[in-house]
């Protein structure tokens, strides 16, 4: 077995030190087998955590470039929920409310969508696409997120607001904007200010202004990608800071996020969200949309923002965790999570794609080790 430092504080915070070094092992043999080219990953209880744990490479075709506990990752989807954090801000200071039409703020969009309210859109219940029809024209010519904008507020609905989960980054791209509209700035300066700065999140950014590139780990791309200019490893990529999944990270920035969630809004006497607001988030709200199928109901789980345990959505998680848990999973091999019923969160992120399952398998060795 591998020694891992700071091991030996793993039951100080409730976990059987031999069960967690299974999941740490588990990882490594990912990495160790070539699965993954690097990975990192952090664990912690309530407002404990152990060291971040790093392996493999941050670079393709550079074995040396080690990843390091606080190598910087392009998280990808669990970008979403901290969109909607801003969302949830502007909720609690009294200039949104979730059954606000999305219209009131955004009058381009067409007549068809007049029904969508933000809770639709928080909950992937909008009838929008995930990615536009001309998705890849967008990123090969370089749009901004004007060009996406444009495109959302024409496109046409994949079935009638409110009737059934269909998971959409589009309707992220929109509550981006209403946010920005709302509050006078860009998304990517409000998270700065209001989220990343109050949080300690000191490592996190949406999309790269100044940052050094050179602590970004690179993902291994699929081949028919490798060569665009407009891949996750290209500079159009990391500047644009798409809402739903442009966001960079450490493991340790997105445990501080994860733990101020699950402390009603707070870390280190530093309140960002209010209790109510926090809760709010990561309760299941498919149950209140009266539109919805029960089969629709039964079959997913959705907060604002948040991904639920449920089967079929919640493979990133793995199967452990209670019906309270809260998360996400991302694209480019990361996963986050929560339970406020044990306390435990945890933060993997990887730098290969299309992992959910593997994510799910180190998700269940870390929630396995748990014992107090």
């Amino acid at each position: 077995m591998t020694p891992y430092p700071h091991l030996d504080l793993a039951s100080d915070i409730g976990f059987c030190k031999e069960r967690l070094q299974k999941a740490f092992d588990l990882l490594n043999s990912f990495v160790t087998s070539g699965q993954f080219t690097g990975a990192c990953i952090q664990v912690g209880r309530n407002s404990s955590s152990l060291p971040p744990a790093a392996f493999g490479s941050m670079r393709l075709d550079d074995a040396e470039a080690r990843v390091k506990p606080d190598t910087i990752f392009l998280i990808a989807s669990p970008t979403k929920p901290i969109t909607c954090i801003a969302i949830a801000m502007l909720l609690e200071r009294g200039l949104l409310t979730l059954d606000q039409a999305a219209c009131q703020v955004l009058p381009e969009l067409t007549e068809d969508k007049k029904d969508i309210r933000l809770i639709h859109l928080l909950t992937h219940t909008s009838g929008l696409p995930d990615m536009l029809p001309n998705n890849t024209e967008l990123r090969a010519a370089h749009a901004g997120l004007d060009g996406f904008l444009e495109g959302i507020y024409k496109v046409p609905l994949d079935f009638p607001t409110g009737t059934k989960v269909q998971y959409q980054s589009m309707g992220i791209m929109l509550l981006a904007e209403i946010a920005r509209r709302v509050s006078g700035v860009s998304l990517q300066d409000f998270l700065a200010e209001e989220v990343f700065k109050p949080v300690g999140m000191k490592d996190s950014f949406l999309g790269r202004r100044d940052e050094d590139p050179a602590r970004i780990s690179e993902v291994r791309v699929p081949e028919n990608m490798a060569e665009l200019d407009w891949n996750w490893n290209r500079d159009y990529w990391h500047r644009l800071g798409v809402p739903w999944g442009g966001m960079f990270s450490t493991v340790s920035d997105y445990c501080r996020l994860l733990q101020t969630m699950l402390n009603g809004g707070q870390l280190d006497g530093v309140r960002t969200l209010s209790p109510a607001t926090a809760s709010l988030m990561t309760g299941n709200h498919l149950p209140s949309l009266p539109n919805l199928p029960d089969p629709e109901r039964r079959g997913s789980s959705w907060g604002l923002g948040w991904m639920k345990p449920t089967v079929g959505w919640s493979s990133y998680f793995g199967d452990l965790l209670s019906p309270r848990a809260f998360g996400h999973g991302g694209a480019t091999g990361t996963s986050v999570w929560a339970d406020p019923a044990t306390g435990l969160f945890c933060s993997i992120f990887t730098n290969q794609p299309s992992i959910e399952r593997e994510l799910g398998m180190i998700s269940n060795a870390v929630a396995s080790s748990l014992i107090d």
